[in-house]
């Protein structure tokens, strides 16, 4: 799948250098904004360090690494509208995304019920997206009941697996409108079967 957002920093700088390509590796919520993650190939670093520091979406950002033709920059912007909009539809991001041209491109693993809500959610915000290719294989998303991935969801966005976490067991929990030995029998369930399903049969 791919959508082109507007109000991403890192589409509009490749719109403007359309034979480059940038990655966005990893991306969290944080008490400003979103923090995400982008490596980049570029034949002008210094360039793509300098927009970072001219844009005002940016809110902050630090050069990790730089190369000659490349570099790792973190920053921080507001949260933006694909990411608003792919969490709204009850899926979560995928990384990496690669952007080109002013595309955000990602493969994507989710239900036709999920996926159909995206492409509403899209639809709501104008953003522009095409589904480039479908592929059925096992689900996933049918690991979870309705309320674990809600929980795991809601745990992700408001921060609770992050180091130092930004909410507790106890702010989730009430967030949820459960008791915290409910939303922790809940949590447990379902990262016990994520697990299970991530490292497979158990050796013998």
């Amino acid at each position: 799948m791919k959508a082109k957002p507007p109000d991403d920093v890192i589409a509009e700088y490749s719109m403007q250098h359309p034979d480059e390509e940038f990655w966005i590796l990893s991306g969290h919520p944080t008490e400003d904004g979103l923090t995400l993650l982008v490596a980049a190939e570029t034949a002008n670093i210094a360039a793509f360090v300098q927009y970072f520091a001219d844009t005002p979406k940016v809110i902050s950002y630090e050069v990790l690494d730089v190369e000659h033709q490349g570099g790792l920059i973190e920053f921080t912007v507001p949260e933006p509208e694909l990411h608003q909009a792919t969490l709204s539809s009850g899926n979560l991001p995928t990384y990496p995304l690669v952007v080109r041209d002013g595309w955000a491109i990602s493969e994507m693993i989710t239900s036709h019920n999920r996926l159909s809500e995206l492409k509403q959610a899209f639809e709501k915000h104008d953003l522009p997206f095409d589904i480039t290719s479908l592929t059925q294989s096992f689900d996933p998303t049918t690991l979870l009941t309705d309320k674990q991935r809600e929980f795991v969801v809601a745990a992700i966005t408001q921060g609770y697996y992050e180091q130092p976490r930004r909410c507790s067991l106890t702010e989730l929990a009430e967030s949820m409108d459960v008791s915290k030995s409910t939303a922790s029998r809940i949590l447990h369930r379902a990262e016990g079967k994520i697990i299970t399903q991530f490292i497979g049969d158990p050796v013998t």
